[in-house]
């Protein structure tokens, strides 16, 4: 066989060329240094490529040499798909060794403390967070964005916008932390009606600066797809608070709790300032151009600003269904069932959230290619349908038996509570993909207009939902509020972008889902542990085909048109 171009052997960017015995009739070779080694030449320099080889070789060939060749398929294929299964892998390892930790964690404070003052411990918590996300004025999104796309191109100005997030991050977190603390008292007895609670708001004052620093290094640590580091940093914080939080909260209780965040998230800010100062070492880019930054005034106005602009509808309207929640008859101890549905709403798009990390600074480094840029979106869609819509199902139908297992008694019966979750999940994890092609093609204040509509929607149906139904309807407003908007903000994707969803049935696939929830949550009522465990399996396989046979119909009628 004469030697051909490359692209007459493979549809890939590489060939990758097996050595041969000595003869004329000798099959090839495959060793693994071949496996990995690309050829640079326009022209292959040998008579067949893997993939030419494993068509016409009779022999039998082992495991090692198909994966081998299945992995020059997968990775190899693309330089999109090869940067995001190697964010995604170091990411997702992180993820599953921090998020096993909070788990974890999250229980042992639970049977601690009890119900009623874990309530009062996520209200904290949601009162300083309000704070923080002011006081942080979206740099992190900032940072991120400004760093892909400058990193090679123009690493002198990202030291001058990274300079200039850096000053505005001092003067907002330590106007905000104290702010925050001299007004802790008024806060804790007129607003949460609870004076008890001022000195639990006064330490975490402290988690404002700390947490507004950390999120701003792990930011500029994923425009570096610095992944590895950010894993390491993840599983060292999690061994960390594993050991100091359980005696903080056996000897000082809630104000234990509030002590072990504060110091769990100083040790997460040092361990991420120094990661970030050796990866921006590398590039090139330094921070100490303070003189120059104030020229880069307005990447703050015309991303920050819209960023702090759209989650001032989500964070702060949150924290107000809170405060309605807590004023109704049952009051923080329906709040802790709220944030442990919200935990575990959290543990179900984690993985998915993880691996969809890198896509932010994917996208901003691609935006002007949309052929990749298509790919990356389509990607995000797909990843987050085959992994949330599964596990939520799962839990739902499980939820009867994993509340009060996990969580203790006081929350038997409360399962209704945890399908309302799942469903927030399947939409908020579907619905991350559009949302970094907002940021990452510049239209913040189109990411602020939906944010506008969600509150509106979210605040209107709780004020109706929660003095009837309490957390189940904080939770159901929610989920409402979040099924309407995604609907909108599709049909607009849709229209407006056909080429960039390409085809992708996402609304069909959610409607599917809903029905699932819904239909799980009422079954779940019937059913042992085994038989539930059975029905997993069976209405989890259902969807996954329903999700690959939907996605293969739309995309063979995309290539038909």
């Amino acid at each position: 066989m004469d030697c051909q171009p490359w692209q007459d052997l493979s549809p890939f960017r590489h060939s990758y060329i097996p050595l041969r015995d000595q003869g004329p009739s000798a099959s090839p070779i495959l060793s693994p240094d071949t496996l990995l080694r690309p050829c640079d030449s326009r022209y292959c320099c040998c008579c067949c490529t893997l993939e030419s080889t494993l068509r016409r070789n009779d022999t039998k060939l082992g495991t090692r040499v198909r994966f081998a060749a299945w992995w020059q398929r997968v990775y190899w294929g693309s330089p999109v798909r090869q940067r995001l299964i190697r964010g995604a892998f170091w990411s997702l390892i992180g993820a599953a060794g921090s998020r096993a930790a909070a788990m974890l964690l999250s229980i042992i404070i639970v049977r601690m403390i009890g119900r009623e003052q874990f309530g009062q411990l996520a209200m904290v918590q949601s009162t300083i967070g309000v704070v923080g996300m002011v006081a942080g004025v979206g740099l992190g999104t900032v940072a991120t964005k400004y760093v892909a796309e400058l990193r090679e191109n123009d690493p002198e100005r990202a030291g001058r916008i990274l300079s200039l997030i850096s000053i505005v991050a001092i003067v907002t977190s330590l106007s905000a932390a104290a702010a925050c603390f001299g007004f802790a008292g008024t806060l804790a007895s007129q607003a949460l009606g609870r004076s008890d609670l001022t000195l639990p708001i006064q330490i975490l004052t402290a988690l404002v600066f700390f947490s507004i620093f950390d999120g701003l290094f792990l930011a500029i640590l994923t425009g570096l797809e610095a992944f590895s580091r950010i894993t390491r940093i993840s599983l060292s914080v999690a061994v960390v608070s594993l050991f100091t939080s359980p005696p903080l909260v056996y000897y000082y209780g809630l104000t234990g709790a509030a002590a072990s965040q504060v110091l769990c998230t100083a040790i997460s800010m040092v361990l991420t300032y120094l990661a970030a100062g050796a990866e921006c070492s590398r590039y090139g880019i330094h921070w100490s151009r303070i003189r120059l930054a104030g020229r880069e005034w307005r990447v703050i106005v015309n991303v920050g600003l819209p960023m702090l602009a759209a989650n001032l509808l989500v964070v702060p309207v949150m924290w107000l269904a809170n405060l309605m929640l807590i004023r109704s008859p049952i009051g923080y101890s329906d709040l802790a069932l709220v944030r442990i549905a919200d935990q575990l709403r959290s543990l179900v798009t984690y993985f998915p959230m993880v691996l969809l990390a890198p896509t932010l600074a994917i996208m901003a480094n691609s935006a002007a290619d949309p052929k990749r840029f298509g790919a990356t979106v389509r990607y995000c869609l797909s990843l987050s349908a085959l992994t949330v819509f599964p596990i939520g199902i799962s839990t739902t139908l499980l939820a009867r038996w994993l509340l009060p297992v996990l969580y203790g008694p006081e929350f038997a019966g409360d399962s209704n509570a945890i399908a309302w979750a799942m469903l927030i999940a399947g939409i908020q994890a579907t619905g991350a993909g559009l949302g970094n092609v907002l940021v990452a093609t510049g239209r913040m204040w189109t990411g602020f207009a939906i944010n506008l509509g969600w509150a509106l929607l979210f605040l209107g149906i709780a004020a109706l939902s929660i003095p009837l139904y309490h957390g189940v309807g904080y939770l159901g407003a929610m989920a409402a509020a979040y099924l309407i908007l995604f609907a909108v903000v599709y049909g607009w994707f849709s229209f407006r972008e056909p080429s960039l969803m390409g085809g992708y049935p996402l609304l069909t696939l959610l409607i599917f889902f809903v029905v699932a929830i819904a239909g799980s949550n009422i079954l779940s009522a019937s059913l042992d542990i085994v038989s539930a465990i059975v029905a997993c399996v069976g209405v989890s396989g259902a969807m996954i085909a329903i999700i690959v046979v939907s996605e293969r119909i739309a995309l063979a009628r995309n290539r038909g048109a």
